[in-house]
């Protein structure tokens, strides 16, 4: 359907191209021609030029059928420029869209969408932050400058496209630490937090050091920040388990009761914090109740030991895991 409504919206286009548009649909069983097939008839150098004042629906169309076509979207640039700074908002939309189907790398593209982060149509800021997320490396420095504005919606809307855009947006780290440490706005504060969790090795370290000096409750959030950046934490929550400041290796063994069996590589770590008392020693079984079968036959031994402490939490492990 979405194609038959394009072709109709296209007939002026088509006409003025010297093409018949697309006869009325007669009854039966004939099947109406993709957006793809449409325009692969058509002179598409001839067609990508024809920039300027084309009608409203046509400008929209071409944004659409730009992004169905298998087309090097760098031979694009200049069109996808002009309709992302278009008056009207659903023709910047229907650009948004296609750029963050073609995924351009050019910075001079990343550059009007990370403008269009503090406008005032909500659609249109969003879809903008998940196009720039596709644009990897080109997005890196205009998302730089967009950290440091001074208006809350761009940088809020700056945090989240780069950590979006994840590990390809880790020389944003220093920026973002520096905003989930300090921004006037706890929105941002937070934001920052959970997009330095997702831009590999060095944001995952970069969340750590911020939970060693943060107050309680920061920690608790920089700890579910890191159990949703998945299997990458591991190892360094595996660290943090034998740390001298006891709520900081409950939280990190928390964060590995949340990744379950992803948390397998810590299994060595989680037997020696068994050791330690209060918080960290729960947290830690609940950790390798999590983890299942693999856990479960290194603990069991564990139920003979002269440890009374030791051998009572082994056994709660054992029975919890039997249980389910």
């Amino acid at each position: 359907m979405r194609a038959r409504r394009l072709i109709l919206a296209l007939a002026p286009f088509l006409a003025a191209c010297g093409g018949d548009p697309e006869p009325p649909m007669p009854t039966g069983t004939k099947t109406v021609p993709t957006v793809e097939e449409h325009y692969q008839r058509r002179d598409l150098v001839t067609w990508r030029a024809l920039a300027g004042d084309l009608p409203r629906e046509e400008r929209i169309a071409q944004m659409w059928a730009l992004g169905e076509l298998e087309t090097d979207p760098l031979e694009s640039i200049d069109l996808l420029l002009e309709r992302l700074g278009d008056a009207d908002p659903s023709v910047q939309l229907a650009a948004v869209v296609t750029v963050g189907r073609l995924a351009p790398a050019s910075p001079r593209v990343a550059e009007r969408l990370v403008a269009l982060f503090g406008g005032p149509e909500e659609a249109l800021r969003r879809h903008a932050r998940l196009a720039v997320a596709n644009l990897g490396e080109a997005a890196v420095e205009p998302l730089r400058a967009a950290l440091a504005s001074e208006t809350l919606r761009v940088r809020w809307g700056a945090v989240t496209a780069a950590g979006a855009c994840g590990a390809a947006c880790a020389p944003l780290v220093g920026e973002l630490t520096r905003l989930a440490r300090a921004d006037e706005h706890a929105s941002v504060r937070r934001q920052a937090r959970f997009s330095l969790a997702r831009l590999g090795p060095s944001g995952i370290d970069a969340c750590v050091e911020l939970m060693r000096g943060s107050e309680s409750t920061d920690r608790a959030e920089l700890a579910t920040a890191l159990a949703r950046a998945g299997p990458g934490v591991v190892e360094p929550m595996a660290r943090l388990l034998g740390d001298e400041d006891e709520d900081l290796a409950a939280r990190a063994a928390g964060v590995l009761v949340d990744l379950g069996t992803q948390a397998l590589p810590a299994l060595d770590a989680l037997l020696d914090a068994l050791k330690r008392a209060g918080p960290v020693r729960f947290n830690s079984a609940e950790a390798l109740i999590a983890i299942g079968a693999p856990a479960i036959a290194k603990v069991k031994p564990l139920i003979e030991s002269d440890d009374e402490g030791l051998a009572g939490i082994a056994r709660y492990i054992v029975e919890t895991w039997e249980k389910r």
